[in-house]
């Protein structure tokens, strides 16, 4: 899987936590009457949503897959503020602590992600400053150990990255090495099947050679045969030829010619 598509996956998987998330903090909101949170958090969840549906369409190139991670998160990020400024109750700090963690578990964007959450980290001690809520330096610290969480979730996604592109350009690498070893093995069975071939040719030429050599011999050899045997009846005609006389004669001379 290519890197952009794990982007966009990515993506589409965090709109679906946005999402659920911001539904049950819709019906808190709702169970509580905090009407403005209630709209917040409903708008934030049609948001995620609607992220969803791009990014499933491949209406996002992934070019654009930081920012709208980024955009979902600031409309999952509003309402949680807004519920923690209407409550002013520390267990509110739940939804800013788990929103932040899930983004940083969701983005691969190192510049979106530090950005985010600074953005997440500022916003989020300041309003606890200005609400003026008591135990100020325990509530930074939940700031701080919430944005802790979420770089440490934004760098094992990064590491993780970073192993699967190690292992993808092993598997290339290999697949690289498959494909030169078959073609080297397939190029060494095309020379021995064209060896193989040649050499039957050269015994078919040398059976051919033998035979013709064979027959020649035995051309030879009643040739020499028949030599002889004609020798022999010329000289005895010539031997008989003085003495013959007649039909006998003339035979002879046909013979001798």
């Amino acid at each position: 899987m290519r890197l952009d598509t794990i982007l966009l996956e990515r993506v589409a998987l965090g709109c679906v936590a946005m999402a659920v998330s911001l539904g049950a903090l819709t019906v808190a909101s709702v169970l509580g009457r905090d009407w403005s949170t209630a709209t917040a958090s409903l708008v934030g969840q049609l948001t995620a949503m609607i992220g969803w549906i791009l990014v499933r369409r491949g209406r996002v190139p992934a070019s654009r897959a930081g920012a709208l991670s980024a955009f979902i998160w600031l409309t999952a990020w509003v309402p949680c503020v807004l519920a923690l400024c209407v409550h002013r109750d520390a267990t509110q700090e739940i939804w800013l602590a788990l929103v932040l963690w899930g983004y940083g578990a969701m983005s691969l964007h190192r510049r979106w992600a530090y950005g985010v959450l600074a953005f997440g980290a500022i916003s989020w001690a300041l309003a606890v400053w200005i609400l003026g809520m008591p135990h100020l330096p325990l509530h930074l610290v939940s700031v701080g150990g919430a944005v802790g969480v979420g770089v440490l979730a934004f760098h094992a996604n990064r590491a993780v990255l970073r192993d699967l592109e190690v292992l993808r350009a092993q598997d290339a690498l290999h697949r690289a090495e498959l494909a030169r070893a078959l073609d080297a093995a397939q190029r060494e069975l095309d020379a021995r099947r064209q060896a193989e071939t040649e050499r039957e040719r050269m015994r078919s030429q040398f059976i051919g050679a033998q035979r013709m050599e064979a027959v020649g011999t035995l051309a030879g050899g009643v040739a020499h045969d028949m030599n002889n045997v004609l020798a022999s009846i010329l000289a005895v005609a010539t031997s008989q030829r003085e003495a013959a006389r007649g039909e006998l004669a003339i035979d002879l001379d046909i013979i001798i010619a």
